[in-house]
Parts: C-alpha cells; sequence; structure tokens
C-alpha cells in the first residue's frame, strides 16, 4: 500500500481506469440493511468507506447513505478524491483502519465500508473498530476484486499471469501478505467475531468457472467489454507495477515487450475490444 502514499503515484489513472462497481452492488447494501433495520439508509444513514483511495466508490456509497466520509492513508489520494468531490454530503480525511475510528463517535455510523482495501488491513484491529464505530444493527461491507482475465483467450491470460506474478517482473513488488489475502478472495475475513457481527453473507465468483458458466449472482461481478489500451492501463495501476519500474532499470520496457507480445499472438490493436472478468468477493455483516 506503501505505493499508493507516494508522490509520485498518478492517482488520477487510477480513478480512471479501475474498474467502478456495478448498481447491484449498492442496491444489495441498501437492502440488506433495511433487513435490519427500520429506516432506509438514504434518509439520514452515515458511512466511513475506509480505504477510499481517490474516492470513486465513496461518491457511490451517496446512492445510499445521506452522509459519506472517505478516509485513506495517502494524501495524493485524498487530494485527489477532495478534487472530485461532489457536494458537502461527502468529505474525505486522512485515516487508517487504526485512526478512523477516532475520527468518529463510538456507535454512531450506520455503515463501514472499505472497497479493495481491507486485504492492506491488519484484520483484526479493522474489525474491532468498525464494530467499535457502528451502531447496533449497522452494517460491515467489505468488497474487492483481484487479476484481470481475458474471456476466451487462455495463452493471453498466461503472459499477463507471467507479467504480474513471474520473479522477473512484478512479482516480488507485491506487498504480503495483502496480495496474499486478495487472491484468497479476502478469506481472512470471513469468520467474522461471533460475539461483534451475525448474519453474515459471503458472495464470491472465479474468473475461469464464470468463464465456462457465466451466470449473474444478481449481487457483485465484475465483468466489462474494454480495449486492449485500457487493460494495458489497469495493470498498470497497480502497487507493484509502480514499485517495478521505479526499482529495475529497463522494466517499462520488458512490461511493454509483454503487452507486445500479447497483442502479436492474438492479433489485436490497442482498440480491440475485450471481454474481461475479474474474481471478486463481497462480505457483508450486521453489527451485534
Amino acid at each position: 500500500m506503501s505505493q499508493f502514499s507516494d508522490p509520485s503515484y498518478d492517482s488520477k489513472k487510477y480513478r480512471d481506469v479501475r474498474p467502478t462497481y456495478p448498481k447491484s452492488l449498492y442496491d444489495y447494501i441498501r437492502t440488506y440493511y433495511v433487513r435490519h433495520n427500520s429506516s432506509d439508509p438514504i434518509k439520514g444513514g452515515i458511512v466511513a468507506d475506509v480505504g477510499c483511495g481517490p474516492g470513486f466508490t465513496t461518491q457511490s456509497l451517496l446512492q445510499v447513505f445521506e452522509t459519506v466520509r472517505g478516509f485513506d492513508p495517502s494524501e495524493v489520494m485524498i487530494q485527489q478524491a477532495n478534487a472530485d468531490r461532489s457536494g458537502d454530503s461527502i468529505s474525505f480525511s486522512i485515516g487508517t483502519e487504526k485512526s478512523f475510528v477516532e475520527a468518529v463517535p463510538a456507535h454512531s455510523l450506520d455503515a463501514v465500508t472499505s472497497a479493495q482495501a481491507a486485504h492492506w488491513f491488519d484484520p483484526q484491529t479493522f474489525m474491532a473498530n468498525a464494530h467499535k464505530a457502528l451502531k447496533p444493527g449497522g452494517v460491515l461491507a467489505i468488497w474487492g476484486y483481484v487479476d484481470p482475465y481475458i474471456i476466451g483467450h487462455p495463452k493471453a491470460n498466461q503472459l499477463v499471469d507471467q507479467l504480474m506474478y513471474g520473479e522477473q517482473f512484478m512479482g516480488p513488488y507485491w506487498q504480503e501478505p495483502g496480495r496474499s489475502r486478495l487472491r484468497d478472495l479476502l478469506q481472512v475475513y470471513e469468520d467474522l467475531p461471533k460475539d461483534l457481527f451475525y448474519d453474515v453473507e459471503t458472495y464470491k465468483v472465479s474468473a475461469p468457472d464464470y468463464e465456462k458458466d457465466p451466470k449473474d449472482n444478481g449481487v457483485f461481478q465484475l465483468t466489462s467489454t474494454v480495449p486492449v489500451s485500457k487493460l494495458w492501463a489497469l495493470i498498470k495501476t497497480a502497487s507493484a507495477y509502480s514499485a517495478w519500474i521505479q526499482r529495475e532499470q529497463g522494466a517499462s520496457s520488458r512490461a511493454e515487450e509483454i503487452f507486445s507480445q500479447i497483442k502479436e499472438l492474438e492479433g489485436w490493436t490497442d482498440d480491440t475490444l475485450v471481454d474481461i472478468v475479474s474474481s471478486s468477493v463481497l462480505i457483508i455483516a450486521t453489527a451485534k
């Protein structure tokens, strides 16, 4: 996660090319909340989004809650989030899974969310602090995704995997244990403390399984059709890519060689449209 705090990191590109989440996800968070509470969160509901990055997901939470507060440890990300901020119902501050709880009154929040960030956290600290911040009946929602998977192109996927995890490429530059947690689809959060949370639901999508049987779970899955150039841009927003090109001379050229190899193999240009899906997970629970 330290790469995202580097002043040279391009938070605008991160905002522009990272996938956005489907409306069905936000609809389900709202439905789940209403199931456990007598009120609609759009009327007075307050949520803290922890690990908010440049804030595009945080902005989307205004579909569900009246007031949204985003927290992130990266000043670069918070600057971008504040530049894009839409109105007084949303705010952004420096904060981590350890410190955000100090900025809100105890048991005052209707929800705590974390999108594509909880794998970086200390899980026990985050779960305890989320519970401390939540009202009884408040909702904890954690979600994330990993690795773009190109549907129908196994050889291209092999080369993308080589680039992202090969020892001669980005592999050594992933921060651990965060990356492994994400590749495990946040399994570390599945057993939420039973004295703190109940009615835990988990929704998972495996990209290879989705390719074989593309069923819609109706809640959360990430699929899109994008030009090849955007797929490359997405890969370049990875923290490991940023670290690799900073620390190894010629790394960006080697990455371009892989991209060129894939395009030649598949007969693609930068404008060719490809279907991608990412393995993803949503874990949602209610605070006691």
